[in-house]
């Protein structure tokens, strides 16, 4: 994987992450509906700002070379999804 340009894709998004996550999120939801209903009790503002956080410690793991799958899992990512 090229880090930087992993490094440099997040750096544009960063700036804009509300609209990101929020365009994510949207994206989500036409292309599979069905996924809808698992964030009915979700607040989206936080659920869009854990997709950010998370995306951006996915970033510095791999660009530190850690193992970044306890990240995700203990993100919240997905677990606040079906709270």
């Amino acid at each position: 994987m090229d880090t930087t340009l992993l490094k440099q894709s997040f750096d544009l998004v960063a700036p804009q992450k509300e609209a990101f996550a929020e365009a994510f999120y949207n994206r989500l939801f036409t292309l599979y509906p069905q996924t809808k209903p698992l964030f009915a009790k979700a607040d989206m503002k936080r659920q869009q700002s854990s997709l950010m956080a998370t995306l951006a410690a996915v970033v510095k793991g791999v660009i530190n070379g850690d193992n970044v799958t306890p990240v995700i899992e203990n993100s919240g990512c997905v677990t606040m999804a079906t709270a």
